[in-house]
């Protein structure tokens, strides 16, 4: 069951996260300008897919690593993909940004793209070509890249899973770049011989990432011989004059539990508490532990509504074998929140001063639980989520 779900979670989180042009009508530079001085096409990347279900049933994904080889910097990053037909006739041409808008003298980063058309059926191959503008190191936007706190690897009959965690150890907020974008717009490539043969993106929570703040992630790939990846990230620090929300999540309990399917889920349940000053969305994952320090599984919480400054929300959720990457229910022994969000407040969050008191009525006899998790400073990191209260 593990190994069906992955690639169609991860073509999901796909189309969700990249961006598609479907004519190429965005203005960029002149492709002939840095194309050949300044950056290369490492390695590239498509497949062509057909949904029958969908109104735009053919499809091409495409990927590719570039480089920037120069000794300047480079920004407006960006590729433009030919379609090729097995007469080396054009059918596609369209022109995407690259992960990172810039690039420092031998930095490399992913591109991602769809081409949605009827004739891309035809596709033989695929021409990349990366180019972008001079810059310098002024107009750099990005801090250095974090390194994961661990990266493991779970194999499991042909599909191989890397799972890891960021903290964010600076002073800094990383900044989501979009509503539903993780902060390090964390993506995966991976490579037979060193060729590229898949990607996936995406880690959780999504939304800003202040100092403190933890982020898990999972990439799964059907596995080749000779295999090895990289994961492509990019951190800003959110601009001055913007402050990440804040949150606390209270009266964490959660216990083994028949499924009622013969076999064991967590039932979670969760207050929510936002500790900011203004209204925002939080994007909640309880994410489970088992005996070593390294994470197994996650489920989140669906939550479409804004809760207002003092405000809470009760979230209840099961974490099942479904979303583990490691072991099974039976080897949880903590669950812990994560939670972020892309709203942002434009005054310091005061300190709050919680005396909140839990309802009875919402706190079941748990085996084992955890009561409190205080928020890192300015914030944290799908479900039944509960009528938002005003407190």
């Amino acid at each position: 069951m593990r190994q069906v779900l992955w690639p169609l979670l991860s073509v999901a989180v796909l189309v969700l996260c990249c961006p598609v042009v479907v004519a190429d009508q965005t203005q960029w530079s002149d492709p002939d300008a840095l194309a050949s001085e300044s950056l290369t096409t490492v390695t590239s990347y498509w497949r062509y897919e057909y949904d029958p279900d969908s109104s735009s049933p053919h499809r091409v994904y495409m990927a590719a690593e570039i480089r920037n080889g120069s000794s300047r910097y480079v920004k407006n990053v960006a590729v433009r993909t030919t379609l090729r037909s097995p007469s080396d006739a054009t059918l596609v041409t369209q022109t995407g940004g690259a992960w990172q808008e810039a690039l420092a003298p031998g930095e490399s980063t992913l591109f991602t793209d769809i081409v949605y058309d009827d004739s891309v059926f035809l596709t033989s191959s695929v021409d990349f070509v990366a180019f972008g503008d001079a810059s310098s190191q002024a107009e750099y936007p990005y801090l250095a890249d974090p390194e994961p706190l661990y990266v493991a690897t779970d194999i499991d009959s042909g599909w191989v899973t890397y799972y890891g965690e960021f903290l964010n150890q600076t002073d800094q907020t990383w900044q989501a770049s979009c509503k539903y974008c993780d902060a390090l717009d964390l993506g995966a490539a991976y490579y037979e011989n060193g060729k590229l043969v898949n990607y996936s993106v995406g880690g959780r929570p999504e939304g800003h990432l202040p100092p403190g703040s933890k982020f898990a992630f999972r990439f799964s790939f059907e596995r080749v011989p000779d295999d090895s990846y990289k994961l492509f990230r990019r951190v800003q620090p959110l601009p001055a004059g913007s402050y990440a929300t804040s949150w606390e999540v209270e009266n964490l309990v959660w216990q083994l539990q028949d499924s009622g399917w013969g076999s064991k889920e967590i039932h979670i349940t969760a207050r929510i508490y936002n500790t900011s000053n203004v209204a925002a969305r939080p994007d909640v994952w309880f994410v489970a532990y088992g005996a070593s320090p390294q994470w197994i599984g996650w489920t989140s919480a669906l939550i479409f509504d804004a809760i207002p400054p003092g405000g809470y929300l009760d979230c209840e959720e099961n974490l099942s074998s479904v979303y583990m990457h490691v072991g099974s229910p039976e080897d949880v022994r903590s669950i812990v929140p994560f939670v972020a969000s892309s709203d942002v407040s434009h005054q310091p969050t005061p300190i709050p001063t919680s005396t909140f008191t839990p309802s009875p009525t919402k706190t079941p006899t748990p085996t084992p639980t955890n009561t409190r998790f205080p928020t890192p400073p300015g914030g944290w990191p799908y479900s039944i989520a509960l009528p938002i209260i005003m407190k």
